[in-house]
Formats: structure tokens, C-alpha cells, sequence
């Protein structure tokens, strides 16, 4: 009598990748790896050795590969960054988002956020210091400077041919948020009103100036209690990078 074995569906995953690397068969891995969603392709990459994680790592596009990175856990993460060539990861870096990049370089030894800094643009390396100069667990911590910001004085035909370009640059686009010429934050309105307001009617038109905001200093425990309490989204640093 034979005895039946089968592969539960991450170990054959595990046996495909394998495979298809061992065939050096690019266009099936490809296209398999394709298929997988961005948290299912980080917890295999965790579960290959060293040598094919980094081989998977670095056919998968730019803007995915941040995206797959920021699921790893800490000591995967160091791994992998000592693998990659310095051009590899002054890529994926600048592709990862704010606060995913702050929560890297929280779990990093001094030495290794300092050559990580030294990899980012001027811009970037300015953003990256104002986030881990706050204290830790507080919201400035978490905070992300890449929202969508409109003036009360634009049309909604305005905004949204704003909003249409410079979108894709911002983590969400559920609230968008009204700022005056120094950045400061007016108000918040959802999409939704926006879609559904006349082209030439004003966002001024639009504002309630009710919105809730926290300071950066406070604890990212108080900020969650607020957004569960008023149910919000998405909560946004209304300076440094505009959109």
C-alpha cells in the first residue's frame, strides 16, 4: 500500500517558487509571483534561505517590492537590506512610505540607520530625521506627510483635477484636507462630497470647520481612542511634503 502526501497550500507555493527557480524559469516565476498577493509574497520570502529571498526580492517591480518589504518582520528586514547593493536599497527605500520608513529605522542598530540615511535623498533624509525626532509611541511617530491638500478658495472642478493629479503620490484619498497659504489645516472633507458637489461650487462652500486633530507629541494609544471615537480613517501631518 502507498501512502498519500500533500502540500498544504504555502508549502506548495514553496515547492513552485523553488521549482521555477531551479528551472531558472523567469517568465513562469514571474507570472507565478504575480498572482500572490503582497502580504502572501513577504511571508514566503520569510520562508525562503537567504540566497532565494533576495533573488525573489529583486525581480519584483519597485513599487511592490517596498510594499512586500514593509510586511517583513525586523530581523528579515536586516537580513535583506545587508544583501541588496546599496543602489537596491536607496530604490526601495524611496519607495516605501514615511512611516513605514520610521518603523525600519526604529528596529535598526545606529550604524546601519546611518547608512540608510545617507542613501536617502536630501529631502527624503530631512523627512525621515523630523519622524524619529519625535518620541517613541507618539503620533508624530506614525505620522505620514504625504496627504492631498486643497485651498478653500478652489473650485470642486479645481480640486479635483488636483486631487486627479497628484492622487496616486498620497497614501488615501477618503478625506481630502483644506489647508490656508501656510499650511494650516481649515478643514476636512470626504471625497465623497467633493464627487457629488456642482464644478464651480467653492470648497469654502463646502466646509463645516469641524475636524478632529491631535498633537504629535501625544501618545498613538490616545490617537487610536480618537479615531475609534469620532471613526476616522486616516489622520494626516498637515506639513512637510505637499500634495
Amino acid at each position: 500500500m502507498s501512502t498519500l502526501f500533500t502540500l498544504n497550500g504555502r508549502e506548495a507555493e514553496l515547492a513552485r517558487i523553488k521549482e521555477l527557480l531551479d528551472k531558472k524559469d523567469l517568465p513562469g516565476l514571474l507570472g507565478f509571483l504575480a498572482g500572490l498577493s503582497i502580504p502572501d509574497l513577504a511571508d514566503l520570502l520569510m520562508l525562503l534561505n537567504p540566497s532565494a529571498r533576495v533573488a525573489i526580492f529583486r525581480l519584483l517591480p519597485r513599487a511592490i517590492s517596498s510594499e512586500v518589504f514593509a510586511y517583513l518582520n525586523p530581523s528579515h528586514m536586516n537580513t535583506l537590506l545587508r544583501d541588496l547593493t546599496d543602489q537596491e536599497t536607496q530604490h526601495l527605500l524611496a519607495n516605501m512610505r514615511p512611516d513605514d520608513r520610521t518603523a525600519l529605522f526604529e528596529e535598526l542598530p545606529g550604524q546601519a540607520i546611518q547608512r540608510l540615511l545617507n542613501l536617502l535623498s536630501p529631502e527624503d533624509r530631512k523627512e525621515a530625521l523630523s519622524l524619529l525626532g519625535y518620541p517613541e509611541d507618539s503620533v508624530g511617530r506614525f505620522m505620514t506627510p504625504d496627504y492631498i491638500a486643497v485651498r478653500p478658495h478652489w473650485t470642486v472642478a479645481q480640486a479635483l483635477e488636483h486631487i486627479r493629479a497628484r492622487g496616486m503620490d498620497s497614501e488615501t484619498i477618503y478625506n481630502i484636507y483644506v489647508t490656508d497659504d501656510s499650511w494650516k489645516l481649515l478643514d476636512d472633507i470626504e471625497l465623497r462630497r467633493l464627487i457629488l458637489a456642482a464644478p464651480s461650487e467653492k470648497i469654502e462652500q463646502l466646509m463645516d470647520h469641524v475636524f478632529v486633530s491631535l498633537n504629535a507629541l501625544d501618545d498613538r494609544e490616545q490617537a487610536v481612542r480618537a479615531m475609534e471615537r469620532y471613526d476616522v480613517l486616516a489622520s494626516r501631518k498637515v506639513t512637510a511634503r505637499r500634495l
